[in-house]
């Protein structure tokens, strides 16, 4: 199975891992999470499917996120969210 040779992969290697989806609706990540072991090696994954969270994942600058009105509030709040997962609370 693909999942089991890129979790024995990414650990041989001391390599981490870390998705983001929007088709696939969260299968990668359900796939990689499925092998034992694999919390060693796959830091997470978003699951992109609304404008405001794609645009978040996708915006290189402040102004692509502007340029979406009806998304800036839904941003921040996913912004905000990211943030303090990855300081760890």
């Amino acid at each position: 199975d693909i999942s089991q040779q890129v979790v024995e992969k990414l650990t041989e290697l001391e390599q981490t891992l870390a998705v983001a989806e929007s088709c696939t609706g969260g299968r990668l990540s359900a796939a990689i999470t499925a092998i034992p072991g694999s919390s060693k090696v796959f830091l997470g994954g978003i699951v992109s499917y609304s404008k405001a969270a794609g645009l978040l994942t996708r915006a290189r600058t402040n102004q692509m996120v502007e340029d979406y009105p009806e998304c800036i509030e839904t941003a921040e709040r996913a912004r905000f969210y990211i943030s303090e997962s990855r300081k760890g609370r």
